[in-house]
């Protein structure tokens, strides 16, 4: 067994964490950490494991707790996932090709959820928004009252999940599922992994910072005055 082994130090955001499995593929550092945050909290975490090369950006004026600081805005990488791909890359390199995220899901389980919930697969509501098809909503629970407001629109044609699903879940149904419409959040990017046919939806967020998901992908930006 190889003694080479990376501690990768990320966000909560499931997002970002989707995107860091592109990075995962690339690696080529070893004996090392690779701070994908910007706080100083994450850097003295790894400085206090002494850990022997700790990569990552300037941040919060990181010097001397990370001994291989980058420079993002030297490297021209708008993208968030590019970012994550160079720290594994040596000094000085740029990602030519940026692997696809890959998430491979538990269907079986989704299945159960979706009975847990007391859900079908095939034989509730499928008779909605799309003819034919089976429409679910899911949100966080601070996102309640917006899928309660499109299951209330739809005449409750739409099966409202939103606040009942574990994030676990919520990936496993999806894999489920044919075609997925979100806002710029977490979701595209877990779409994108999952390989579902994507219609993305963009508010004040810039999608060039969006990592590259699929050719037949829908981007859609909202323009405020």
């Amino acid at each position: 067994m190889s003694n080479d082994k990376v501690l990768s130090l990320g966000p909560s955001w499931g997002g970002n964490m989707v995107m860091a499995h592109s990075l995962f593929q690339t690696l080529k550092q070893s004996m090392s950490s690779i701070s994908l945050v910007n706080s100083l909290k994450s850097a003295f975490l790894t400085f206090a494991a002494d850990i022997p090369k700790r990569i990552g950006f300037l941040g919060e004026i990181r010097y001397g707790l990370l001994n291989d600081i980058r420079q993002p805005g030297k490297m021209l990488l708008a993208k968030t996932v590019d970012r994550f791909v160079a720290l594994g890359l040596n000094l000085g390199k740029t990602p030519q090709a940026t692997p696809q995220a890959v998430l491979h899901a538990d269907q079986p389980n989704g299945l159960l959820a979706l009975e847990a919930l007391g859900i079908k697969r095939y034989s509730d509501k499928v008779l909605g928004l799309c003819p034919g098809w089976q429409v679910i909503s899911f949100g966080y629970d601070k996102n309640k009252s917006i899928s309660q407001a499109i299951h209330a629109q739809t005449h409750e044609h739409c099966i409202d999940l939103g606040g009942k699903t574990a994030l676990c879940d919520t990936i496993d149904i999806m894999a489920l599922r044919h075609t997925v419409i979100s806002n710029d959040s977490g979701l595209i990017h877990v779409s994108a992994a999952l390989d579902k046919k994507l219609v993305a939806i963009f508010g004040s967020s810039d999608p060039s910072h969006t990592p590259q998901i699929q050719p037949q992908a829908i981007l859609n930006r909202l323009q405020y005055d």
